[in-house]
C-alpha cells in the first residue's frame, strides 16, 4: 500500500528511500520466486462461477452450489472463484461504467471479462439477456481461447432460442417424467476423472432429466439412468430407446465441455460423491488432470459390465471370477486397498468364485491399479506406483521422504517431496487417503 499522503510533507526523502527499498524487495521477492523451481505452487486458476436465474426458476441449490464450489477450490488451493448471479462478465471487452457511479476520484472499478478467467460453472435457466457480442464472446471463450464450460442441472434448460448454444453444451432439456425421485445412475467409463469416485450402481435422489437432441457421436456419455428402473409409461417420455444421459463430456473446438442433470436440491452438494464428481470435472475442464472425452457407442444390453473394466492384464480374470455371482458393477462400486481387495478376492473365493491361486493374485494386481486406493503414509512404493501410476523413483522419494520428516496430514503436503510432479497427485488424488477406514 501506499503511504498517506496526508503524512508525506513532514520527511518527503524517507518515503522516497522506502518506496525505493520495497521496490527492490519486490523485485528481488519475484526473482528469488522464479529461481526456487518446481517446488514453488502453480498459479491458481479463475473459475466464473454464473448463475443468471433473472427470467426463469432459481433452483434453491443455486446459492449452495455456488458457495460448494468456491469452498472445493479454495480448500484445494486449484482455482479461484468469482460468483456472479448476473451476466455483465460474459463479454470479451471492456466493461466501462459512466459518470456519477458513486467511484472514488482517481481510481477505477475493478472489472473482469472472459480473458481473466480459465473455466466456467454455470448453472442458469432459460433465456438469458446476452447480447450477440456477448454470445460471440461466449463460444469464443471456448472454442477458439480452449477454455473451460461446466454445466449443471438446469443449465441445459438456457439459450433454447440459440443454436450454437445447444452444440456447445451437446443437448437439450426435454422435460422430467418423473419428478424428484429415486433412480439408478450406471457408471460408463469409469476412468474419466468425475467418475473415479462414483459407485459403478447407485441410487440417486433427484429431479432426473430427459434429454434430446445429444448423440453419442458427438458426447462421450460417462453415466445414464438403467431404463428397467424407470416408468418408461409416463406421459412425458419421449425418448423409445431407454437412453437417459446423466453426465457427459466432449470437446468444443479447443474446450473441454461437461455437463451433468445432477444437483437440484441444496442437499445434493452436500453429498460428497456428486461435489466430487463436479469438482473433478472443473479440474479437468481447466486441464488439471487429462481424461479421454472422444464419443463412443452406446453399451450394448448385456455388455454394460464388462465394459466398466478398463483394458489391462487381469481384465479377463475378473470377469470370470465376478460375472455369476453378485456381478461386476457391485464388485467395483468401491475402491479399496490392496490389502482390502485381497480379502474381497479371497472371500469370493470361498463363495465359489471360481480361478486359481495365480488368479487370485493377477485378478488382486488389476483392482488394485485400476480400482484401488492408498495410504500413503502406509504404502510401499510398489502399491503407490501400481496405484497412483507413479514412476517408481517418486514412489521411493515418498517413503523416504515420509520416513525422515513423519506422516503427511494433507494431500499438498506431497509437494514437499523432491521430484514429485504435484499434477500427478492432483490427478490421482480420489485414489490417495491419509488415514485407514
Amino acid at each position: 500500500m501506499w503511504p498517506d499522503r496526508r503524512h508525506q510533507s513532514s520527511r518527503p526523502g524517507r518515503i522516497t528511500v522506502l518506496a525505493l527499498v520495497s521496490a527492490a524487495l519486490f523485485v528481488a521477492f519475484r526473482m528469488s520466486s522464479a529461481a526456487e523451481g518446481p517446488g514453488v505452487p502453480a498459479p491458481r486458476k479463475r473459475v466464473l462461477a454464473w448463475a443468471d436465474v433473472r427470467n426463469g426458476y432459481q433452483h434453491d441449490s443455486i446459492s449452495h452450489a455456488l458457495a460448494t464450489v468456491e469452498r472445493m477450490g479454495r480448500q484445494s488451493g486449484l482455482y479461484d472463484t468469482f460468483i456472479r448471479t448476473d451476466s455483465q462478465l460474459i463479454t470479451k471487452r471492456a466493461i466501462a461504467f459512466g459518470a456519477g457511479t458513486g467511484i472514488a476520484t482517481g481510481e477505477a472499478f475493478q472489472a473482469r471479462n472472459l480473458d481473466y478467467f480459465d473455466a466456467i460453472f454455470f448453472f442458469g435457466v432459460r433465456e438469458i439477456d446476452l447480447t450477440p457480442d456477448q454470445r460471440a464472446d461466449l463460444m469464443s471463450f471456448v472454442k477458439d481461447d480452449g477454455k473451460g464450460f461446466v454445466a449443471a442441472h438446469s443449465a441445459i434448460t438456457s439459450f433454447f432460442s440459440w443454436p450454437e448454444f445447444g452444440e456447445m453444451i451437446g443437448g437439450r432439456f426435454d422435460e422430467h417424467p418423473w419428478g424428484i425421485t429415486d433412480a439408478t445412475v450406471v457408471v460408463e467409463d469409469t476412468q474419466f476423472p468425475a467418475m473415479r469416485g462414483f459407485p459403478a450402481t447407485s441410487v440417486f435422489h433427484d429431479e432426473h432429466y430427459q434429454l434430446k437432441d445429444f448423440s453419442r457421436d458427438k458426447v462421450r456419455v460417462l453415466a445414464h439412468l438403467d431404463p428397467g428402473k424407470l416408468d418408461l409409461a409416463r406421459p412425458l417420455v419421449h425418448r423409445t430407446d431407454g437412453d437417459f444421459p446423466v453426465a457427459w463430456a466432449k470437446t468444443y473446438g479447443k474446450g473441454r465441455v461437461f455437463y451433468s442433470t445432477l444437483g437440484h436440491a441444496a442437499e445434493a452438494w452436500d453429498n460428497p460423491v456428486m461435489s466430487q464428481m463436479y469438482f473433478e470435472a472443473i479440474k479437468w475442464s481447466l486441464r488439471l488432470v487429462d481424461g479421454d472425452a472422444t464419443p463412443r457407442p452406446r453399451p450394448s444390453p448385456g455388455s454394460s459390465d464388462a465394459n466398466l473394466l478398463p483394458a489391462g492384464e487381469g481384465r479377463d480374470v475378473v470377469v470370470n471370477m465376478c460375472s455369476n455371482c453378485h456381478g461386476l458393477a457391485t464388485s467395483i462400486a468401491q475402491a479399496h486397498t490392496r490389502v482390502e481387495w485381497l480379502a474381497l478376492v479371497d472371500l469370493m473365493r470361498q463363495r465359489g468364485a471360481p480361478g486359481t491361486d495365480d488368479d487370485a493374485a493377477t485378478a488382486v494386481t488389476y483392482l488394485t491399479r485400476h480400482f484401488g486406493r492408498v495410504n500413503v503414509n502406509r504404502a510401499s512404493p510398489e502399491d503407490l506406483e501400481a496405484v497412483l501410476h507413479l514412476p517408481h523413483a517418486v514412489a521411493i522419494a515418498i517413503v523416504e521422504y515420509r520416513t525422515q520428516n513423519g506422516q503427511f496430514h494433507d494431500i499438498s503436503d506431497l509437494r514437499r517431496v523432491p521430484g514429485v510432479d504435484f499434477r500427478q497427485i492432483q490427478e490421482a488424488s480420489a485414489r490417495i487417503i491419509l488415514t485407514d477406514g
